[in-house]
């Protein structure tokens, strides 16, 4: 792989007495797209949350470009370019479709108070530029159409879909996404997975997922990463990994234990 874009080394976090993530490290190249998967629990979000200036690690470094990241806060981190969905969907619903994606174009605009407050021309010019990018980043993830609509109005995929094309209107390099299918329907899935693999070659994005929805994974990523109890225990190809016997017992066959208790 040529010089990573996303570099992380041994990381760690503890909390209390808790070492919830323990000796993490992955590497991610420009336009790649890799899987981070395990158990309800295993570390993934926390991972994300270290990833993005939620939480500080304790042990291990994490390099954007060759820039050493740690210590920063999450505006700093969306500023060097590391955007990220949540798991649980956080949109400004009572605001437009439109709205929320200029909301992500905060940390670029130029004017001042005195200049908005008095909608002085510069103000005026910064704000239709925003608009026209917003609309543009609408009309990638098919949305453009809802563009003056509640973002609460929204259909749930609708509503993932937004919160991609929020991200996006960072401008990040690394885009992280955490369980973007989560509350999908199989053919809202396929519709995202196509959504994510276009946006991707479209705009030269390096994505790191988290997502229990296996064919997801199997079909979009290029290489996956297993974590359990806060620890890798596999890493590879989708196949390599999802064949993996400690993969199987932690988390593939745990699911099926469960399927099978269903029925």
């Amino acid at each position: 792989m040529t010089k990573p874009i996303l570099k992380v080394e041994n990381l760690g976090i503890r909390f209390g007495g808790l070492q919830a993530v323990d000796n993490f490290h992955l590497e991610i190249g420009k336009n790649e797209l890799v899987g981070l998967i395990g158990p309800n629990g295993a570390g993934k979000t926390t991972v994300f949350n270290m990833l993005t200036g939620v939480y500080q690690p304790t042990e291990g470094t994490i390099e954007l470009e060759g820039v050493k990241m740690n210590g920063k806060k999450p505006h700093q981190m969306v500023e060097a370019g590391i955007s990220r969905t949540f798991q649980n969907i956080r949109l400004f619903k009572k605001m437009t479709v439109l709205d929320n994606v200029k909301a992500a174009f905060n940390h670029k605009m130029h004017y001042n108070l005195f200049e908005s407050m008095f909608r002085c021309g510069s103000y005026w010019k910064e704000e239709a530029e925003v608009t026209v990018q917003a609309h543009e980043l609408l009309q990638s993830v098919g949305l453009d159409e809802y563009a003056d609509q509640l973002a609460e109005n929204l259909p749930y995929g609708q509503q993932r879909k937004l919160e991609i094309a929020r991200a996006l209107g960072t401008g990040c390099k690394v885009l992280l996404l955490d369980e973007p299918a989560a509350g999908m329907n199989p053919t809202e899935t396929a519709e995202l997975m196509n959504t994510i693999f276009r946006l991707r070659e479209e705009k030269g994005l390096s994505i790191l997922l988290i997502e229990h929805d296996m064919s997801l994974v199997m079909g979009l990523c290029e290489r996956l990463v297993a974590i359990d109890y806060g620890r890798i225990i596999a890493e590879g190809t989708p196949y390599e990994v999802a064949n993996n016997p400690k993969v199987i017992a932690a988390y593939l066959g745990a699911e099926e234990e469960q399927n099978a208790e269903s029925k």
